[in-house]
């Protein structure tokens, strides 16, 4: 920001700065407007259950170790039984409280075999 407002200083007239990190309005927009991240990863299937007839729920893990992370694909509950050991997903990150716990979990849009 402060190499944009000095190219600008030295432009004067040839510049031009929208000043759009000057406008309060502007990190409101962003938050409206703007989509969630995604990510995509491959995972180590630890544990799947359908919950409430037809969602999928996972327990996972990156293959080269680390936490287990909870994660849910909703509307998915058919891939029950086709999980392959490692499937890579596209997600979301969420918090899912339950029972006044707070923990993370990946919300799953897609999910494939790899």
């Amino acid at each position: 920001i402060a190499m944009a407002k000095k190219l600008i200083e030295e432009e004067g007239d040839m510049a031009f700065g929208p000043s759009q990190f000057d406008n309060p309005a502007n990190p409101e927009v962003h938050r409206q407007t703007t989509a969630e991240p995604r990510f995509d990863g491959v995972f180590h299937i630890l544990e799947s259950r359908i919950v409430g007839e037809k969602h999928l729920k996972l327990r996972v893990r990156d293959p080269a170790g680390g936490a287990v992370i909870d994660a849910i694909a909703f509307g998915q509950g058919e891939l029950q039984g086709q999980l392959a050991q490692n499937m890579s997903m596209v997600y979301r990150l969420d918090v899912n409280e339950w029972q006044g716990r707070r923990k993370l979990q990946l919300m799953v849009e897609h999910i494939q075999a790899q």
